[in-house]
């Protein structure tokens, strides 16, 4: 299984170096090494502004000899590469990727010059997303530093492990000193003791519930967000359909009722029953529905006859209102 250290990337060069330093030390050997950023293609912007996030990456491209040009575009490099920090005794070898946040702008596709406006933090998870994606659509095993970068690139960063991570792939985020940040130095000479990386626990969405691979086929995640808003708004009433039929006329009435905001003794009068029969009846469509939606709802609270009527009301006021029957 091929794997892969995929590392968000700001100003600080020595995120990336850190990070991925810690795994070799571990003995994880690596196929490829992605790093995800905003435009770095020139030292200055139009303004004459110094562009930092050059600077870094050129300070990144120090650390690795070029073997072989693998590929290149305007947002995508890969170069075969070998690389010996100093604590290692021999060099890796392994494909290097630069992969450059964009979007499409005035119909022309362009590179990201930050992820701080509200169009290129969506093109950033979309790039983040579609990285990992591809990845584990070649079966790889995926080590992902969301330290570098803007705060929303670590989220969107977080975001992608979640929806596409399996149980063997890791996220991290680097910890380091104040003391060790000020020297700017790339490497650790010894043992890591002023920087540390930190696995972040992952809850796989994917793999409990298998149906969001499915909305996830697409290489949008905004795609999949309205896919899955559209599944449920026709997946809540078919559910209530069938918990609906399964009542009682007489259940299926106090139910339409309760919504309306009427007491019991309304109901009963409307209905034709006793005060009692609604009383009774409201417990058992409660316990029927938890029942059909396999689990007691955590808004209950205690199980008084009042909290159960609200839930329920919650749960079938728009139910009925889109069912023309109140």
């Amino acid at each position: 299984m091929p794997r892969v250290f995929i590392s968000t990337f700001g100003i600080t060069p020595q995120v990336v170096t850190l990070a991925f330093d810690e795994l070799l030390q571990e003995k994880v050997q690596f196929d490829e090494l992605c790093v995800i950023h905003t435009d770095a293609s020139a030292a200055h912007w139009p303004s004459g502004v110094r562009n930092i996030v050059h600077a870094a990456m050129q300070q990144l491209d120090g650390e690795f000899t070029v073997l072989q040009t693998l590929e290149t575009n305007e947002f995508e490099q890969t170069a075969r590469v070998r690389y010996q920090p100093p604590w290692a005794p021999e060099p890796f070898e392994f494909n290097y990727r630069k992969v450059c946040i964009n979007k499409i702008e005035r119909g022309k596709r362009v590179a990201c010059p930050d992820a701080n406006t509200k169009a290129d933090a969506k093109a950033a998870f979309n790039v983040i997303f579609r990285t990992v994606r591809a990845y584990k659509a070649q079966r790889c095993e995926i080590h992902m530093c969301i330290a570098g970068g803007r705060k929303s690139m670590s989220a969107f960063g977080m975001g992608a492990a979640q929806l596409l991570f399996d149980q063997q792939d890791g996220l991290y985020h680097l910890m380091s000193t104040a003391n060790f940040e000020r020297t700017r130095a790339m490497h650790e000479e010894k043992r890591f003791d002023l920087a540390e990386l930190i696995k972040i626990p992952v809850i796989f969405l994917g793999s409990i519930a298998p149906q969001l691979t499915r909305l996830l086929s697409g290489g949008d995640p905004f795609d999949a967000v309205a896919t899955q808003e559209s599944y449920l708004l026709f997946a809540d009433p078919n559910l209530k359909d069938a918990f609906v039929s399964g009542l009682t006329e007489i259940q299926q009435q106090v139910l339409r009722l309760i919504t309306l905001g009427l007491s019991n003794d309304e109901i009963a009068k409307l209905i034709g029953c006793g005060q009692s029969t609604v009383a009774n009846n409201l417990p058992l469509i409660f316990e029927a529905y938890c029942a059909h939606i396999d689990k007691l709802p955590e808004e209950v609270g205690s199980t008084t006859s009042h909290n159960k009527r609200t839930y329920l009301i919650s749960e079938f006021a728009a139910y009925f209102r889109q069912k023309g029957g109140t």
